[in-house]
């Protein structure tokens, strides 16, 4: 009978953690749902909304107030810390399950940003 091989390293792999980071600069053709109370012209505030899917920290830009023509001007940065594995190509959370839960769960999900304007 043969030698065995060599030992193999079969811990699990570490996440690397990364930095997202986008600027939001300006906003066109955004639906204006608003009327103006004295001209009853349409108008909208608007302003931008992101997140990575499945972390629960949403952030937003401020508030370009009563534009008339679906344009908003910005200079807002989001910064959007995550663990990535590579090989997996998945964003790594760790959370408890529940609130009475002892040990926090990983969870791997596809990276996903996700934007809205309103």
């Amino acid at each position: 009978m043969p030698l065995p091989g060599p030992p193999i390293d079969i811990t699990p792999r570490k996440p690397k953690s990364y930095e997202l980071r986008l600027i939001v600069w300006n906003t066109d053709d955004v639906v204006l749902e608003d009327d103006a109370f004295f001209t009853g012209e349409k108008m909208s505030d608007i302003y931008v909304k992101g997140w990575l899917r499945g972390t629960e920290d949403a952030q937003c830009t401020d508030i370009h107030y009563r534009s008339l023509t679906g344009e908003g001007n910005f200079n807002w940065r989001f910064i959007f810390p995550f663990d990535y594995l590579v090989a997996e190509e998945k964003i790594v959370i760790s959370r408890k399950e529940t609130f009475f839960s002892l040990d926090e769960t990983e969870c791997k999900i596809p990276a996903r940003l996700e934007l809205q304007v309103f």
